[in-house]
């Protein structure tokens, strides 16, 4: 038994009993102590507002013709002081037309019952209204629980919605190589992007979905940025990196969940693109003039879905010769749906950013996307990546010899940056 239901239990109700006949007050105080109820008197209108703020009742018998203040003067009062608390009101009176009840609902009361008072009806009257505030005070109670919790939640989801954002520190880039944009479901998106340069002149980026939204999602995303950032800053290889993402996020999230993820490393002097794919939609290099010149699509299972062993960390290896961009996004962009519940697609996708000037690229696609949306949330969080890799520049004096490209690259781009670099 809990302990809400003990206390209301022992509980002793309060009838407050306002009459200026002292002979039905006398009458009405002996009943309701029969049926086991405690009883407060009052023989006028203002003595009943004072006996219910000092006695507070849980029910009032409440006349209506009574000196100094009347029955539904008293009700108006006791309804107007009473802001969220519900304390029953039924009205007794030797005046029984309609008009008379009609008022006496009007002002605040719960019932009306006339006089002579016929106690079993009475009886009756008062043991539903106890159930109806039995249950109107326990659905207080959870009300008041639900906006502690609302209240707390929203100060927790703030919080974390802070650390994410300082945990990422995408505003070192932007604006100058990267441009982003994300839409979450939530108060926060449980897709994270984040980028971070090396000692060698490498830019790496990351583009990761996590399963579910929000705080969860994100939270379960935490594992994959700490690596991306203790690994990426000191050069390790994208592959290197990918296998220990792998890892970590196996050992740590709970069985069924995982985290698509697209990891980009962008060799700057080698103007050299590498990327590994794991269940996030393709990935593309487009020229400044909108033509798709690589690909990549997914290759790999999501991050967290196979063990160390089974896991490859194989990436693909795309030499640039002409400026362009790298476009990475989650499958919330082409999945988010109209309010006709038509997708967004992959052709609407494709027709902006083959068709768009490279400077309007990014900006366009949020409008589109807003307007698809029309104000309406999408259904998963919604995050695109674009990396400009040197839009101002033309191809380089220097030409650099190309690694081989293919599902073999990551093994090959290791020993060719052995052979060319002797490290």
């Amino acid at each position: 038994m809990s302990l809400s239901l003990v206390s209301r239990m022992e509980k002793t109700y309060t009838i407050l009993i306002a009459d200026d006949s002292k002979h039905i007050r006398y009458l009405l105080e002996h009943f309701v102590t029969s049926l086991g109820y405690a009883s407060v008197l009052a023989e006028d209108g203002e003595e009943a507002l004072q006996m219910f703020a000092t006695a507070a009742p849980d029910l009032v018998l409440l006349d209506v013709m009574m000196p100094k203040l009347t029955g539904y003067d008293v009700a108006q009062r006791i309804r107007t002081q009473l802001s969220s608390t519900w304390v029953p009101i039924i009205f007794l009176s030797a005046a029984s037309e309609e008009q008379n009840e009609i008022q006496g609902l009007e002002v605040g009361g719960d019932d009306y019952l006339a006089k002579p008072i016929r106690l079993p009806l009475l009886a009756a009257k008062i043991k539903v209204m106890q159930r109806l505030a039995d249950m109107h005070r326990a659905l207080q109670e959870k009300t008041e629980l639900l906006e502690r919790y609302q209240e707390d939640n929203e100060q927790e989801q703030q919080l974390a919605k802070h650390m994410m954002e300082h945990l990422v520190r995408l505003d070192r880039f932007q604006g100058k190589e990267i441009e982003h944009w994300m839409v979450p479901t939530r108060h926060f998106s449980g897709d994270l992007i984040a980028a971070a340069d090396s000692p060698n002149n490498t830019l790496y980026v990351i583009l990761a979905d996590a399963t579910g939204h929000g705080l969860s999602a994100a939270l379960s995303g935490i594992p994959v940025i700490d690596v991306f950032y203790a690994m990426s800053q000191r050069g390790f290889p994208l592959s290197i990196i990918a296998h220990e993402m792998n890892r970590k996020i196996k050992s740590l999230i709970p069985t069924g969940k995982f985290i698509a993820a697209t990891l980009a490393a962008i060799h700057r002097k080698d103007r050299l693109i590498e990327v590994w794919n794991g269940s996030n939609p393709t990935a593309m290099f487009l020229s400044e003039h909108g033509e798709v010149l690589h690909a990549w699509p997914s290759v790999h299972p999501a991050l967290g879905v196979l063990d160390n062993a089974e896991f490859s960390g194989e990436t693909d290896v795309f030499p640039w010769t002409v400026p362009g961009q790298l476009w990475i996004y989650s499958d919330g962009l082409t999945e988010a749906e109209s309010p006709t519940s038509e997708a967004f697609n992959e052709e609407r996708l494709q027709k902006i950013l083959t068709e768009t000037p490279v400077v309007q690229r990014t900006d366009s696609l949020r409008a589109a996307v807003t307007a698809h949306l029309s104000g309406r949330p999408a259904h998963d969080d919604i995050s695109v990546l674009a990396v400009n890799c040197d839009p101002e520049e033309v191809l380089r004096k220097q030409k650099v010899s190309s690694p081989p490209v293919g599902k073999s690259a990551s093994r090959s781009f290791l020993q060719w940056i052995t052979k060319e670099h002797g490290s």
